[in-house]
């Protein structure tokens, strides 16, 4: 798994590329700090680091980084605004538990337009889907991990109707139409 998920992050760096020094990384060793969580979480954030893709006229997408102070918080809000949205409009609504439940939605990544990435906790991490959810009403899974799915959608590689949004003749993003920008931590 590891020269599947080496391969796809030296594709994703080949097309966009991550800052030259990757901030709020620095101490975060080795991947046995992050038990439970998918391995190329480590790998995306060695690279890259906390920021956000920004898709030019399209939307920003940010990848959590567990090492941010305020991580577990932003889980927190959005898990708990899953949850309340499933309680309020029921199982029809939201068809999946929440997490720590398993299989449950784990937040992964977010954008600015109502555009949420989740794993499905089901299984060994190395092995969860990807969940995209548009305005907590459409649902797109996706079986990958988050770098094949990273690489597949910032590098044109699937058609992006199912996010809505990207104003494309083909719907899909090109690459040189991306870039990566960190976040300036306090």
């Amino acid at each position: 798994m590891n020269d599947v998920n080496d391969s796809l992050l030296r594709e994703l760096v080949t097309a966009i590329a991550p800052p030259p020094h990757p901030i709020g990384f620095d101490s975060a060793p080795d991947l046995q700090l992050l038990p439970g969580f998918p391995p190329d979480l480590m790998m995306f954030m060695r690279a890259y680091g906390s920021g956000c893709f920004d898709v030019q006229d399209s939307f920003s997408l940010e990848v959590l980084n567990p090492w941010e102070t305020k991580y577990w918080l932003k889980q927190f809000r959005y898990l708990n605004n899953i949850r309340l949205a499933k309680e309020i409009e029921g199982e029809d609504y939201i068809p999946y538990s929440v997490y720590p439940d398993s299989p449950g939605l784990f937040l992964w990544g977010t954008t600015d337009k109502q555009k949420d990435f989740f794993w499905l906790t089901e299984g060994e991490p190395e092995d969860w889907p990807i969940l995209v959810i548009y305005d907590q009403e459409v649902f797109t899974r996706f079986d990958c991990s988050m770098l094949d799915f990273l690489k597949q959608l910032l590098c044109g590689e699937i058609d992006c109707t199912f996010i809505g949004g990207v104003d494309t003749p083909n719907n899909r993003i090109n690459p040189f139409d991306c870039k990566f920008e960190p976040w300036i931590l306090p």
